[in-house]
């Protein structure tokens, strides 16, 4: 049975980041969305079903994993479905890479091709690249007609390489079909997993192998996600951070309004080329943490001085102490949860790999870095994941309180918007 919900949707924002999102429609919930359940395991191939993994519990975040470097490719042979790929390309260009050893013979790695199809539908669009090493078992396995075959019968879209000298197969390693490496874009394997099995764990970890990842602007290197603005705000420290901040919750208030809107000058925000730590060190100190400070000593070295507050239009002292009498009362645990939601939340699995068909838009201000700190997010937007776009609009003398600093022109595109589509 299907339940059908409709939603009409003027303005979704996700706080603190403003997304402007439109939607009006009748949506859908399809029965039989959960994936299908793993076959039984045979004799001579490796099989390692495995329960499902809980979900953790929400913490501070784990330092992001590091592992042996990752062998490229090669000594291969023929590509399908794609040029030569080079590891090291892929990890400049900030791709997370899924290295699956198959081939078309082998029972096991057939009963896996499912999940990796949802795998590859869920997340390409983020960064993730997977590469199938067909390495034979048989003489009829060699046969780069008998790959192809195989390929289009099995509805295989991602690039394949044969591996028919098991020269991949030896420089990782390997011993089983089949076999998954998750090489994260520094070429390091964080992650593998022999046989069928653990699905939900291989889904999480490669979530959170394309979550952005954080820079320390003291060395810039890669370090714990602690140092990044949205990780930072899953720790047990934060709150107390912020509630109870040095300089006090109301120059902390000010401070932190400041620096994120169109008022900072130092906000010029522009498109980064991929997820790498020289990419994310260009963005501001708000969102890529100094590595032995907390968000409040943070934002004090962008404090706004007497005449920048005595000219703030859009919040002046008289409002942001209705701010600060509030947060001082309840503090920011409240708001700060919605930053431990997970890729994995079951309820979010429910649109995996689907689009946006309705009338959609994305409105935000034109100084908000907010809009590119998570590289190629809009140009998929506008590109890939919706059918019906109606393009993108980034308002002047805005930051990232874009229904706050130009409340009357937002509402105008909002307006604009509406009628375009009714």
């Amino acid at each position: 049975m299907q339940n059908r919900a409709t939603v009409i949707s003027a303005l979704a924002v996700i706080v603190p980041v403003l997304l402007v999102l439109i939607t009006v429609t009748v949506l859908a919930r399809p029965a039989g969305d959960a994936m299908p359940a793993p076959s039984a395991p045979v004799p001579n191939s490796a099989s390692a079903a495995q329960p499902a993994a809980q979900q953790p519990a929400a913490s501070a975040p784990r330092p992001r994993p590091s592992g042996p470097a990752a062998p490229g490719f090669d000594g291969g042979g023929a590509w399908v479905n794609s040029e030569p790929l080079e590891l090291a390309k892929l990890g400049a260009q900030g791709k997370v890479v899924l290295v699956d050893f198959w081939t078309f013979g082998c029972y096991n790695c057939t009963n896996t091709l499912p999940y990796i199809k949802q795998w590859w539908a869920k997340y390409k669009d983020q960064g993730l690249v997977i590469v199938g090493v067909h390495t034979p078992e048989f003489d009829s396995e060699r046969v780069l007609e008998n790959v192809q075959d195989a390929v289009k019968r099995q509805e295989i879209g991602w690039p394949v390489v044969q591996d028919n000298d098991y020269a991949i197969w030896k420089a990782y390693g390997n011993h089983y079909w089949p076999h998954f490496y998750l090489v994260d874009e520094r070429g390091q394997i964080i992650y593998d997993h022999i046989g069928e099995g653990a699905y939900d764990e291989t889904d999480r970890q490669i979530a959170a192998a394309n979550a952005p990842f954080c820079v320390g602007r003291a060395q810039f290197v890669i370090v714990g996600q602690e140092n990044c603005e949205g990780r930072y705000y899953q720790t047990a420290a934060a709150n107390e951070n912020m509630w109870h901040p040095t300089q006090g919750l109301h120059d902390f208030l000010r401070a932190y309004y400041h620096a994120k809107s169109a008022d900072w000058p130092n906000n010029h925000p522009a498109p980064l080329a991929a997820r790498n730590a020289g990419e994310w060190a260009k963005l501001p100190r708000y969102y890529v943490m100094d590595l032995d400070r907390g968000m409040a000593e943070q934002v004090a070295l962008d404090m706004p001085t007497a005449a920048q507050v005595a000219a703030n239009r859009w919040l002046p002292d008289s409002d942001l102490r209705v701010y600060t009498q509030e947060y001082g009362r309840t503090g920011f645990q409240g708001g700060l949860n919605g930053y431990r939601g997970s890729p994995g939340d079951v309820d979010l699995q429910v649109f995996a790999g689907r689009k946006i068909e309705v009338p959609s838009t994305f409105m935000g201000g034109k100084s908000d870095w907010g809009v590119y700190q998570n590289p190629g997010a809009l140009e998929r937007l506008e590109r890939t994941q919706t059918t019906n776009y109606k393009g993108t609009k980034l308002v002047d003398g805005a930051g990232h309180w874009v229904q706050q600093e130009q409340p009357v022109e937002l509402s105008r595109l909002l307006v604009e918007f509406l009628k375009s589509v009714g």
